[in-house]
């Protein structure tokens, strides 16, 4: 709540800033996300977008509020967005894999999921644990993105 109002009392006394600067915008949307002001988020990280028209943090961070907000098609826009950016991060392919999971496209999910973990193994140890990946959990492609406990 603090770290909200100090980010709103900067933005308010800083107009010129917020309208070129990219980081305050990403991390104020940011911000809002994390507080759940999802419509807020969205207004600042698309002017990050505009601000840097070759950054796909902000449609990452987009697709993530879409996903909370239970619009998937928006959160898909957004993370083909990001990946039509820069093919290389891990997390648009995550967003994306989560976002078709729920749209019921599992052939085209599983295959965003395994780029993800391509880019970032670590990515497994999230997707175990992620609500909106629940129902590809049972299916083999799944399980074999994840890595085999050791042995002992």
């Amino acid at each position: 709540m603090e770290e909200t109002k100090n980010a709103e009392k900067f933005a308010a006394s800083e107009p010129s800033k917020m309208k070129t600067s990219y980081q305050a915008n990403f991390a104020l949307g940011q911000i809002y996300f994390d507080d759940g002001r999802y419509a807020d988020a969205v207004r600042l990280l698309e002017a990050a977008a505009q601000i840097d028209k070759e950054s796909p943090e902000p449609y990452i961070e987009m697709a993530a509020v879409y996903r909370k907000q239970s619009r998937w098609t928006a959160a898909v826009k957004a993370a083909q967005k990001a990946i039509e950016l820069d093919d290389e991060v891990s997390e648009a392919y995550y967003q994306l894999a989560c976002a078709l999971t729920r749209l019921r496209r599992t052939r085209e999910a599983l295959a965003a999921l395994a780029k993800s973990v391509e880019l970032d193994p670590n990515q497994a140890d999230y997707m175990v644990e992620e609500a909106d990946l629940k129902p590809l959990s049972s299916l083999r492609a799944f399980k074999k993105l994840i890595p085999a406990e050791p042995k002992q």
